[in-house]
């Protein structure tokens, strides 16, 4: 039919590029400035391509994008300023190999083991292309923050603007789609339906946004932490769409307007330790779902806990082994109003020039010229045919105006979350945690089409009475096909989508895990998450329009039901670990293990007859069906198909199938990454250089079995289809069906979109001062030549990791009063001796560990050889304290400062390797080199 071309490639090959170029300058001591460039572009070949789909149908995508950053960060009279600007630009493009109608054949055969397979095979162009974006984006922003003295209060104020355009040339199904019921239809090039998008512009889409916030992080007490604040946000839209009074008139809904909103949005977390007091609380309550007061993903206490002398990661925390840390929150977070709805809404006004579909079934379909399109897309029918005497019920003037608005009161996606979880140690090196959370969406974006006849023109008996709104008369008996002008309460438009935001949804999360550090260093942690999320949705997808897309619907597409949502995955089990195999090589593997993805049984054709190819399965009952191909072959799929899909189907046998009531298998995946550091060559490890192994067990299998795959490691993705119309019988008003045997079949091993092998090699190479090099010389010190220190002068600078608290308390006897008794007295020098002990003996084993480091150590080795001796030293020091407490009366113990009676956090016992901000001033060398609060 000269429908496909030669040379198109037979791989999916891509061709990324990124570069990001980075220019920090020092303003004197108040001011930084950062001015960052990125740059980045792909191409690849062979895009867009099906499984089912000859290689023609694809295309070859080109990307190109940048932006320019710069940032300004200041300190003046206490305060902290960050000022910030940021413009990209970004184009892609997908030209497709045919510029050429969509060809769909609905073709039946039967596989190797006996089972007849109905899928579609696809041909021609592809729907989805040409297409061509052009986004832009300019945001401006600036945060003020200020902590009070004693670091009791960190206080936010910030504020940012950006303004978002983009032009989108794609129109879906722009050059239309011939669908044929068999094979042999298609060797006679006989369809038995067209669909077309008619549209003569390109979709224009921007938004105004602008935000308001204001936060605290308050630590009440060394036990307990707050973070609240409240965030102000509000989007407006440049362009409104043109008023087409006729829908005014028909509809009751005007079409010249687009949703703005202003909305605040409060939060608020907390943490609460029991035991010791010391330095976590800080860093926990940045983990709670009300913490980040300011950009939505930047959890801003975090970073504010590591300023006040928060531990790292491989940090014990601030209280002793066997306390229980607490936290929690409660929040409101919005989402955005997508401005490709409004464009969607400016491009579908249902004035002429709009966005109109075509709709042609029977035989006023035109007969397709394959040669005649690929010569000159013009040539590509925009009418249907006009046939004597028609069919009853479906006018034969072709094109319908689509219309898409908005409800009044428009408003975007809202969720409420809760949370509340914890954790605590164990042996010491050792965690545990227990995190759960709800979360209450409001305001989801939903549509309803207000041209629907809801009014059923009949039922189908043989499926439960599922209602009809298309008339028999309308429906081609030899084909089953529906037209969606058949439905139409105005036949002069398709589909009138008003956009709704009334949906909800329901989601609750519960996660445990645990980890911690070997004696040998090594870094183990795992976890299991149960995940149950419903939603709300009707049979209309948010974009409106009808068509392919949108949500299933079990009969009347305007009754909004709760389901189990798309997004679940209902298990999911993570474990990593990481192995220091010497000072400059490090290896992580992270497993996971996937519980499936939900799918629902659908019926391939339009059963409903309200214009969307989307309606769920009735699972016809073997032992009743009349027809007995469809209950030889739901008998056959139920006894053949994998045991969670049979059981799907056994538990809805004589109904409509449920919205997402089916599961795929389980997916395994695992990754692998060397960390090489070496110190050799005079490197003093500047030189980083990261080998990825993503998706390690794809590339197994490819290794192990070549071309004959195993499926290790891919997703995978059920076949969905359950029956294919093959007729419609008008006499007892029932449709023909086939049923597909292949049905819920996972087809991980043979599917297009395979998740591939990659390995991917990083290396960075310091050159200058690096400030995570000096933050690494200020923890581990260097001697007053500059080497690395002995043991003896390690020993000297630790000797303070395990605080004397008898020792000072004797010395503030006369100052503070204390009156200590002889007995007291004999006991404090006992306990002092004891600790002084262990306390040279923690210190000697540490220093054996940092001398043996090198001239350049790795904190995350180092660190990790250390935790169970830093956790050791706090353990030796809570426990002293509690001695202390013991000996001395209460009146004498309510005189001595909290430096006494508590183990500072400034000791970096639980916070070696911090990170940036590390813990307090770096006392004692660990954890140290973050910037003190203020």
């Amino acid at each position: 039919m000269g429908a496909t071309l030669p040379g198109i490639p037979d791989e999916r090959l891509a061709d990324n590029a990124s570069a990001i170029v980075r220019y920090d300058w020092s303003l004197g001591e108040l001011h930084t400035l950062t001015v960052r460039g990125d740059w980045r572009g792909q191409l690849q070949d062979a895009t867009r391509i099906s499984s089912n789909a000859v290689p023609s149908t694809g295309g070859e995508l080109h990307t190109l994008g940048g932006g320019i950053m710069a940032t300004l960060t200041s300190h003046v009279h206490g305060l902290i300023n960050e000022a910030r600007v940021y413009q990209s630009s970004d184009r892609q493009s997908t030209e497709p190999y045919l510029r050429a109608p969509d060809g769909r054949v609905t073709m039946a055969g039967i596989l190797a083991d006996g089972t007849q397979s109905v899928t579609n095979l696809q041909f021609g162009g592809n729907p989805s292309l040409p297409q061509e974006t052009h986004a832009r984006l300019l945001e401006a922003s600036d945060e003020v923050s200020y902590v009070s003295n004693g670091g009791a209060h960190r206080v936010k104020l910030g504020g940012l603007i950006n303004a978002d355009r983009s032009t989108v040339g794609s129109i879906p199904n722009r050059y239309g789609t011939f669908s044929y019921n068999s094979l042999a239809d298609f060797e006679a090039n006989r369809p038995s339906q067209f669909t077309r998008t008619i549209s003569g512009r390109d979709r224009l889409a921007g938004s105004n946004s602008a935000a308001l916030y204001l936060g605290d992080a308050w630590r009440q007490s060394p036990r307990f932490q707050m973070v609240y604040g409240l965030r102000l946000e509000g989007t407006r839209f440049p362009t409104d769409p043109q008023f087409n009074p006729e829908v005014e008139t028909l509809f009751g809904r005007r079409t010249d307007h687009s949703p703005s909103e202003l909305h605040a949005s409060p939060r608020l977390g907390f943490t609460y330790s029991m035991g010791a007091p010391g330095n976590a609380p800080a860093l926990n309550a940045g983990n709670s779902p009300a913490a980040s007061t300011g950009t939505p993903g930047t959890p801003a206490p975090a970073a504010e806990a590591r300023a006040q002398g928060g531990g790292g990661q491989g940090g014990g925390g601030g209280f002793n082994a066997s306390a229980w840390t607490f936290r929690g929150g409660v929040g409101e977070f919005r989402g955005k109003i997508s401005s490709n709805l409004v464009a969607t809404a400016n491009d579908a006004t249902g004035l002429l020039g709009g966005q109109s579909t075509l709709s042609c079934i029977g035989a006023a379909v035109p007969v397709p010229d394959w040669t005649a399109y690929l010569s000159d897309v013009s040539s590509i029918p925009t009418q249907c045919l006009d046939v004597a005497g028609g069919i009853p019920g479906v006018p034969l003037s072709g094109q319908r105006r689509n219309v898409t608005t908005f409800e009044n009161g428009f408003s975007a996606p809202k969720v409420w979350r809760t949370s509340f979880g914890g954790s605590r140690r164990f042996f010491q090196r050792y965690n545990f945690s227990l995190d759960g959370s709800l979360a209450y969406g409001v305001h989801q974006t939903g549509a309803h089409d207000l041209n629907l006849d809801a009014t059923p023109k009949f039922t189908l008996a043989s499926e439960g009475g599922r209602p009809v709104f298309s008339a028999p008369t309308s429906i081609i008996p030899t084909t089953g096909a529906t037209s969606i002008t058949a439905s139409r309460l105005h036949s002069e438009f398709g589909s009138v989508s008003e956009l709704t935001s009334q949906l909800r949804s329901l989601s609750s999360q519960v996660t445990v895990s645990t980890g911690g550090v070997t004696l040998q260093g090594i870094t183990l942690n795992g976890s299991y998450t149960f995940l149950r999320s419903r939603d709300q949705q009707n049979g209309y997808s948010a974009g409106g329009g009808g068509g392919f897309g949108g949500a299933s619907t079990s009969g009347n597409p305007t009754v909004v039901q709760w389901g189990t949502s798309d997004l679940e995955r209902r298990h999911s089990l993570l474990g990593t670990i990481t192995f220091p195999a010497s000072a400059w090589l490090d290896i992580t593997a992270i497993g996971r293990y996937t519980a499936g993805q939900r799918y629902t049984p659908i019926v391939s054709g339009d059963v409903n007859g309200d214009g969307s190819r989307n309606d769920r399965a009735f699972i016809f009952n073997p032992g009743v069906t009349a027809d007995s191909g469809v209950a030889n072959g739901i008998a056959r799929v139920i006894a053949n198909a994998p045991s969670r899909t049979a059981e799907c189907l056994r538990s809805q046998l004589g109904i409509v199938a449920g919205r997402n009531s089916c599961s795929a298998p389980w997916t395994p995946s695992l990754d692998i990454q060397l960390n090489l550091k070496p110190d050799a060559f005079g490197l003093a490890r500047r030189l980083a250089i990261q080998l990825q192994l993503q998706n390690t067990l794809v590339g197994i299998d490819q290794l192990l079995h070549g071309d004959n795959l195993r499926g290790w490691g891919q997703p995978v993705f059920a076949d969905r289809t359950l029956l294919y119309v093959r007729g419609f019988d008008p006499a007892t008003q029932a449709f023909k069906y086939q049923v597909n045997e292949h049905f819920g079949t996972p087809s991980g091993a043979n599917s297009a979109f395979r998740v591939p092998f990659q390995i991917g090699l990083q290396g960075r190479l310091t050159v200058g001062q690096d400030p995570a090099r000096q933050q690494i010389g200020r923890m581990f010190g260097t001697g007053a030549d500059g080497k690395p220190l002995s043991k003896e002068e390690w020993k000297t600078r630790l000797a303070r990791v395990v605080p004397n608290p008898f020792q000072r308390t004797m010395q503030l006897d006369d100052s503070l009063k204390l009156a200590l008794t002889v007995d007291q007295k004999a006991r404090l020098n006992v306990l002092s001796e004891a600790i002084a002990v262990k306390a040279d003996r923690i210190a000697e084993e540490l220093a054996d560990v940092l001398t043996s480091a090198g001239v350049a150590p790795d904190p995350s080795v180092i660190g990790a050889r250390m935790q169970g001796k830093t956790q050791e030293a706090r353990k030796v020091a809570e426990q002293s304290v509690a001695d202390l407490q013991a000996t001395l009366t209460a009146g004498q113990w309510s005189k001595l400062p909290d430096s006494v009676k508590t183990v500072p956090p400034d000791r970096g016992l639980g916070g070696f390797g911090g990170g940036d901000g590390g813990g307090g001033a770096g006392r004692g060398g660990f954890g140290g080199g973050g910037r003190p609060p203020g």
